[in-house]
């Protein structure tokens, strides 16, 4: 009798261990495009993007790129990290309050370089700013996966 308890016991367990080990199974949430309607590339100048870096927090911004991409937002933050370090973000509410991340670094030939995106982890796509050269620089629309991999732990 003892051992056909045990025995029904280790059943019911491993039956509960299995069990919860399909439920806990990673199914990620299908996320959908934010830019469908946008330009796979915008291009943007230097100049443009230095703009940006005069309006203060809590400011109305217009992002505006070229006649292809007009938006405006609120900057969420515009912060002096370092004497060659600026960074700021407009949240942009047209977009699902994407947020327009864009730093202004200085290297050490005194040049000023732009980075940036314009993301929002709820969505699929994004866009990434790419230097072309000294003054032209182009907003990309990527997938968010390239950006920001899932971890499937």
């Amino acid at each position: 009798m003892k051992h056909l308890l045990t025995k029904i016991t280790c059943a019911v367990l491993l039956t509960l261990i299995a069990v919860t080990g399909y439920t806990q199974q990673n199914v990620r949430p299908v996320k959908q495009a934010l830019f469908t309607k946008q330009p796979s590339t915008i291009n943007c100048t230097a100049d443009e993007l230095s703009k940006f870096f005069a309006v203060a927090q809590g400011a109305d911004a217009t992002v505006s790129f070229s006649n292809t991409f007009k938006t405006k937002g609120i900057v969420a933050g515009n912060t002096v990290k370092y004497k060659n370090l600026q960074s700021l973000a407009i949240k942009l509410p047209e977009f699902n309050n994407a947020i327009f991340s864009l730093s202004k670094r200085i290297d050490k030939n005194n040049n000023v370089v732009y980075t940036g995106r314009i993301i929002n982890q709820a969505n699929a796509d994004a866009y990434l700013l790419k230097q072309i050269d000294a003054n032209k620089y182009q907003l990309i629309k990527t997938d968010l996966e390239t950006i920001l991999p899932t971890c499937a732990q």
